[in-house]
């Protein structure tokens, strides 16, 4: 075993001699050794082929230094690291080793630390996430010459939460993955929230709720998103492979978790630039598959590493690339950029260089891997990685992005940057979240609906018989108008015809017992509701046929000569009547009748003017349809009767209910100007007499 280790030492020393050629090293005054512990398998972004270009790049820059640096690789054989361990042991207790670059996995780290403390020599790493790496070294040194150049579990939590806390957020879900990688990244990340988030949450008086679900490999997207999340939890942090974060948030689309009211945080620090762009897409996935994907990473977004954007540092890529293409035979880093970690063991180069020169300086041994150690501590410097900053227990304070997709081009740009040497969270100028579901802003920690609508049951259905209820009453209210229409209608008719100024069949009967008889029995059938034209009006006249005027001179009532004294008559004559006496005072003696006035057969007579009157109440009383060219013989009887009342009582306070006299000559004088047969009325007790409701239309009495 020794002879194949010796072997692969001198190999290994022969090739960094010449590679060392390239750049004219020469002999120094202090020599250093630097092991650097990283598996060989290229698998792995912290392989020998990726670090060991980085790290000539950063021993160039020493060149005029007075220090002579020997950079001698190990194979970690990660992730079995155990044998790994022997070799390691034999630089450690032979102190042929100044510094130990590595190993990156956490429980090599732990153990090779502990024995570098314990033999004071330096030991740095881009690993060792976990937080028992962390104590405090001033009152715990177990792990006192430890350095950590990456991120640490107690930044990533530290920014994570001033991400929440930047958003309100109370409530939250860390969901990991068991088996995300050989590193088991996620599953320190289980662990670091487990612990470092009951200390916030305790510092903070129990402000804040958190809920964490580690799971295995047997856990389905589906279970994890029903059962883990449901509607109880609206902001997830994962932390997964990119294959489970994919295949979750697939699922997520496909159960309406991506519908605005629940936003994804990824935790994935160290995809490259092209393998972070689009996180969704896979060619051997099927075109269905890769939409969804991209739907439901608009509910996503990603913290990552900062990755360095200066032109510095894409100089120091290329240059890493170059060296590696040289010197290793079919090898190609396939990257834009190097990763994180290439960057990381070459800032630790730099960072030991600058301390080992303090020490120097200080009158220090350099084999003082305490005092080494300490100059490193709360030290900023600028690295290629840009400014690296330690803090005072050894730990870089690392810089992160918020990654965000852009839904139009389906690649994920950085919206947001966070410092860890200023602890500041920094907006990239003209960006912003686009959170799903076209919201303005970020959703509530706890879903409003959830993605299954549980909290939004829906309303009670409507029952059955509320719509039949509904139904008739509606066609009851149909009904009800239209009736209403029609009860309006047939009233108007009605009122139109009957012109509220009805005669009773007493009133102005005329003629002998048989005649009226005779013309009841014609005019029976206009007793009915129906309206013909010359029934319009629902009382009617019967005015028969005037006989000449029977001998009156044995008539005791008669005064003008010119009334009809049959026995159905009223002895009712103009004379009788005040008013029309004083009509007749200019008229001689021999024509002292009403009837014999130019005034009376003007007003009462004339078939032009009971037209005009005919027009005027269908104006007063709004009857639709043409006024008439001409009266009916029974209109002109019926209108003529008015005018004779309203002429007579001309001048006066009329009251509804005030009945009038007709004299009988008035009556003898309208059935001779209009003779023909019309259709009778409803009697009353009084034939004679009329009442102002009987022949007023309903308007004021005194315009009429």
């Amino acid at each position: 075993m020794m002879g194949k280790l010796h072997v692969v030492r001198v190999i290994s020393l022969w090739l960094w001699c010449q590679m060392c050629l390239d750049i004219g090293f020469c002999i120094k005054d202090y020599k250093i050794n630097i092991i650097v512990i990283a598996p060989w398998n290229d698998v792995y972004s912290f392989s020998q082929r990726r670090i060991m270009p980085a790290l000539c790049v950063a021993k160039d820059k020493m060149e005029s230094s007075p220090f002579e640096f020997n950079i001698e690789p190990l194979d970690s054989k990660f992730p079995d690291e155990i044998s790994m361990w022997r070799d390691a042991r034999h630089f450690i207790y032979n102190k042929s080793a100044n510094v130990i670059l590595g190993p990156v996995h956490k429980y090599a780290l732990e153990l090779l630390a502990r024995v570098s403390s314990q033999k004071d020599i330096v030991i740095m790493s881009p690993g060792g996430f976990g937080v028992n790496l962390g104590v405090n070294k001033t009152t715990d040194p177990k792990f006192k010459s430890l350095i950590r150049v990456g991120t640490t579990m107690q930044k990533l939590i530290n920014f994570t939460q001033i991400l929440l806390d930047r958003y309100n957020y109370k409530l939250y879900k860390f969901i990991s993955e068991k088996h995300d990688s050989d590193m088991y990244f996620c599953l320190e990340f289980d662990r670091a929230v487990q612990y470092l988030m009951n200390v916030e949450k305790s510092r903070r008086n129990n402000t804040i709720m958190f809920d964490r679900y580690l799971y295995p490999r047997k856990a389905t997207a589906e279970h994890i998103l029903k059962h883990e999340v449901g509607s109880n939890f609206s902001v997830v942090v994962l932390c997964a492979s990119a294959d489970s974060v994919r295949e979750i948030m697939i699922k997520a689309h496909e159960l309406n978790f991506d519908n605005g009211e629940y936003v994804f945080f990824n935790i994935d620090l160290f995809s490259s630039k092209n393998e972070s762009k689009k996180p969704w897409f896979r060619e051997d996935d099927t075109e269905e598959r890769n939409k969804k994907a991209r739907k439901a990473y608009e509910a996503l977004m990603t913290v990552t590493l900062r990755k360095p954007t200066s032109p510095e540092y894409k100089n120091f890529s290329n240059e890493v690339k170059r060296r590696a293409k040289h010197y290793y035979e079919n090898f190609t880093y396939g990257e834009e950029e190097v990763n994180s970690f290439v960057g990381a063991f070459h800032d630790a180069v730099i960072l030991y260089a600058l301390a080992l020169n303090e020490t120097l300086e200080a009158n220090q041994s350099i084999t003082n891997g305490t005092e080494i150690t300490r100059r490193m501590w709360n030290r900023t410097f600028p690295g290629i990685t840009g400014n690296v900053s330690i803090d005072d227990n050894g730990d870089r304070n690392a810089d992160y992005s918020l990654l965000d997709m852009d839904p139009d081009t389906g690649e994920f740009e950085v919206v947001a940057n966070y410092f860890g040497n200023t602890k500041t969270y920094e907006q990239v100028p003209g960006k912003q979240i686009r959170w799903a579901g076209n919201y303005e802003h970020a959703p509530p920690d706890t879903p409003k609906c959830g993605f299954d609508n549980s909290k939004c049951p829906p309303k009670e259905p409507f029952p059955d018989y509320g719509y039949v209820i509904i139904i008739l009453c509606t066609l009851l209210l149909i009904v009800l108008i239209a009736a209403g229409f029609i009860y309006r209608h047939v009233k108007l008719e009605a009122e139109l015809a009957e012109m509220n100024w009805r005669v009773r069949w007493e009133d102005i009967i005329l003629g002998t017992f048989e005649g009226e008889r005779k013309m009841k029995k014609q005019a029976a059938s206009n007793l009915s509701l129906a309206r013909t034209e010359d029934t319009s009006v629902e009382g009617t006249l019967l005015i028969e046929r005037a006989h000449p005027a029977t001998n009156n001179l044995n008539c005791t009532w008669c005064k003008c000569g010119q009334c009809d004294v049959t026995e159905r008559n009223r002895r009712v004559c103009c004379r009788h009547i005040e008013k029309l006496e004083e009509r007749l005072e200019d008229v001689l003696q021999s024509d002292r009748c009403i009837t014999s006035t130019k005034d009376f057969q003007d007003v009462v007579l004339n078939p032009q003017v009971l037209l005009t009157v005919y027009i005027h109440v269908m104006l007063a009383r709004k009857q639709r349809g043409n006024a008439p060219y001409q009266l009916t013989p029974y209109k002109c009887r019926l209108m003529a009767t008015r005018q004779f009342l309203c002429w007579l009582h001309s001048g006066e306070t009329l009251e509804r209910q005030t009945k009038w006299a007709i004299p009988a000559c008035v009556i003898r004088a309208i059935k001779l100007m209009f003779p023909d047969i019309g259709a009778e009325v409803t009697s009353g007790d009084d034939a004679c007499s009329l009442t102002l409701e009987d022949i007023l239309p309903t308007e004021n009495h005194s315009s009429v």
